[in-house]
């Protein structure tokens, strides 16, 4: 098989359920991240928060529901970001 043939076998069989899911989670961070600049002068403060799998049904319904890690976690990730003047919030163990 020539390299350009598996180049276009391993772009046909990605997954695009998980692209889009990147794509979106990429979105969400540059928005999150123009928020601070454009809040920062008013004197609002924007946490931004980075999970991994968390005890949800979207979590379940994709197949993480084994390794997910309680839904508690995110919240108080994000108050302590807060309270410690943190951008980014890790509220799980494979998130950090």
């Amino acid at each position: 098989m020539t390299w350009a043939q598996r180049l276009k076998q391993w772009v046909f069989n990605i997954d695009i359920e998980i692209c889009a899911a990147c794509g979106r989670k990429a979105a969400a961070y540059a928005i999150t991240q123009a928020l601070r600049d454009t809040l920062q002068a008013q004197g609002t403060r924007v946490v931004s928060a980075h999970s991994g799998p968390i005890a949800t049904d979207m979590a379940n319904s994709a197949g993480l529901g084994e390794m997910a890690e309680p839904a508690e976690l995110v919240p108080q990730a994000i108050i302590a970001a807060f309270e410690l003047g943190d951008f980014h919030a890790f509220p799980d163990t494979m998130a950090v």
